[in-house]
């Protein structure tokens, strides 16, 4: 997929293409990344800044997949004296929703593996 293609499809909130990322970075307050309609994404190696000193009640997570797939591998959260994400994946599946929060965890937080949705595996 092209840089293009992924650059107009994600901001106008048209429907989600594959998109496969190796060694990303990414910083501050919201969802990182959303994948829809079917989509499918894979991330192999993040390095996560914690979203800093946000609400209590802020329940925006690092990825949300609606009706589609999400297969993370190596994902590193980092946060200095603040805590990480609080809700760390938002999976809708048809009409079930489920949200994986984070414990009381500071500083260093590592996901070896995550999945989310209709992913096959090989």
């Amino acid at each position: 997929m092209d840089r293009a293609r992924a650059s107009r499809a994600i901001p106008e909130r048209k429907p989600t293409p594959d998109l496969w990322t190796m060694g990303m970075k990414c910083e501050g307050k919201g969802i990182r990344i959303r994948t829809s309609d079917g989509g499918r994404t894979e991330v192999y190696g993040t390095f996560v800044y914690g979203p800093g000193d946000t609400a209590e009640d802020d329940e925006r997570p690092l990825f949300d997949v609606d009706n589609a797939s999400l297969r993370v591998m190596g994902i590193r959260e980092i946060s200095f004296g603040e805590r990480t994400y609080a809700a760390k994946v938002r999976g809708r599946q048809g009409d079930e929703t489920r949200l994986q929060r984070a414990g009381q965890e500071h500083g260093w937080i590592g996901w070896p593996l995550f999945l989310s949705g209709r992913v096959s595996v090989r």
